[in-house]
Order: C-alpha cells, then structure tokens, then sequence
C-alpha cells in the first residue's frame, strides 16, 4: 500500500526541521503534507482541517483512474493543542486520525533541536502504527464489505454503538493494539447490538438499525457516490465517499435501504440534513451518507 499522510498542529519554529527530516519518519511509500500552524483562535479546529481535507478532496477529485484505489489517507496531530479533539473530529470517520502527545520546550538553539529530534521519532511511531494497521482494516472493508458493519453510513444507521466503535478502532490503531483482534472484538459487540440476519423474505443477511431500516448489501450492482460533484457538494462528501477511517474502499459500494415492502422516514443525505424520503421499493444509501432513490 501507499500512503499519503498530513502531519498536523506544527508551529512554525519546528516545521522547517520536521520538512526536512521527513525522509526518517516517512519512508518511500509516504507522501509528506504539511501546514504551518498557525496560532491565532480556532485555527486548528477550524482551517487547519480544512486544509487536510481539502487537499484529500483535491487528490481524489484529480484521480481519473482510480490509481488511489490503494492509497491510505491518514493525519498524525499534535494532541496538546486546545482545539486538537474538535480537529480530528472533523476528519472522522474518513480520515485516521492518530494523535502524538508532544510539547515544545525549546528556549534556544540546542532545546529546539531536542524537542524537535522528539517529535521526530513520535512521528515516526505513528508512520510505523498507521502502516502496520491499514493494510489490515483495508482488507476487511474490501473482501468483507458485504458482512462487516465499519461501512454503515454514521448520520443514517440509527444506533448508539456504530460511532463509539468506530472510534474505538481508530484509538486502537493510535495505542498499537492488535488492529485484528480490535476489529473483532468490536464486531462482537455490534453485532450483540445489530445482529447480522436475514429478515423477511430476504434471501441475503443484512444489518438492521434501531428504526428497523434494514442496509442489505447490493452484491455486484453497486453504484454509489462514484463520481465528484464538487458544485454540489462540500469536500469531505467525496472523502467520505471513498476513506472510512483512512482505509479506501471499493468506491461504488452502497446499501440498498428497506423496511418491509416499503420504507418511509427520514434520511440526512451527506452534507443536507434529514428529510422526509420513501424508497420504492428501497433507498440507496452509501457509507458517507448519500442517498438517492
């Protein structure tokens, strides 16, 4: 796999050091993207991450080919700024998010040097977790995205445990946990929550929210938010079209949406908030929320 990796919260008196020692914390399959940070109130939160996912949303915008198909999208961040929670909550759940906790404690020169050699090898720590877990959790988004749960839409499966896992993945690929065994031990208590099985006349397993929508996989007719429409959509629409958690996933995947013969309810479409909406016979909803009938 490749991978093109933000690094996030590095104050102007350290990103020159960081930019040039990339090479020991990044490696050959690593794409090196950086912002200044700078300190005014509620840039972290606000237009740092803006600029993350608007580059992500640039990259796949430009890929005409699908030649990112496997390239990972993660943002390893400085955790001690104030604003650093509301800053990797505006990249979840598409982009990995892995925090580093470093404080800056140059006084002069030789101080600098020090702290910054420190931010270095934490960094390259992080490189090192997101490398090892991705390939792991991209295998299970592609070869199981029919049976496993980490695809289901976050604003239209109604359920009080899909985002509290999904968060728990990504802190476990952040602490360097097994990624397998937390994949698993995730499943199992979704799945205690919304079990995987076939309802009605259905011939196909599916999952089922707590309004009893059911999200049965649409096998090989798969169409969903395939193509950017940048005119009508912000940016983080494509990203979560196309990352969960960093990994990517097959682009073209959705749930077909049913409840009984016909489902009727309300559906938040991406960026839009929810709206009265009837599937006849069903909805099609993909991960990053887009639905259309």
């Amino acid at each position: 796999m490749n991978f093109e990796i933000g690094f996030a919260g590095i104050s102007r008196e350290y990103i020159d050091f960081i930019y040039r020692n990339r090479p020991s914390f990044c490696g050959s399959d690593v794409t090196y993207v950086a912002e200044t940070m700078k300190s005014q109130a509620g840039y972290y939160r606000g237009t740092h991450a803006r600029f993350f996912i608007k580059h992500f949303e640039r990259r796949l915008r430009e890929d005409h080919h699908n030649r990112l198909a496997d390239t990972a999208f993660a943002v390893v961040y400085v955790a001690s700024h104030a604003e650093a929670q509301e800053f990797a909550e505006a990249l979840f759940p598409a982009i990995l998010t892995i925090p580093v906790q470093w404080e800056p404690t140059g006084h002069n020169q030789t101080t600098r040097g020090r702290s910054a050699r420190e931010l270095c090898h934490m960094l390259r720590t992080a490189v090192e977790l997101i490398k090892s877990a991705v390939p792991v959790l991209k295998k299970e988004l592609t070869e199981q995205d029919s049976r496993t749960p980490w695809l289901l839409p976050r604003s239209n499966f109604h359920s009080k445990i899909l985002v509290p896992k999904l968060l728990c993945i990504q802190e476990a690929i952040g602490s360097g946990v097994s990624v397998a065994d937390a994949l698993h031990n995730a499943k199992a208590d979704f799945v205690r929550e919304h079990p995987f099985k076939r309802l009605g006349d259905s011939l196909q397993a599916c999952f089922a929210d707590r309004r009893g929508v059911e999200f049965h996989s649409p096998g090989k007719a798969r169409h969903a938010f395939a193509r950017p429409i940048p005119d009508r959509h912000p940016p983080m629409c494509l990203v979560a079209g196309r990352r969960r958690l960093g990994s990517p996933y097959d682009r073209v995947f959705h749930y077909d949406c049913s409840r009984g013969n016909q489902l009727s309810g309300d559906f938040a479409t991406c960026h839009e908030p929810p709206a009265r909406m009837k599937g006849d016979p069903h909805l099609n909803v993909a991960p990053n929320d887009f639905v259309r009938g």
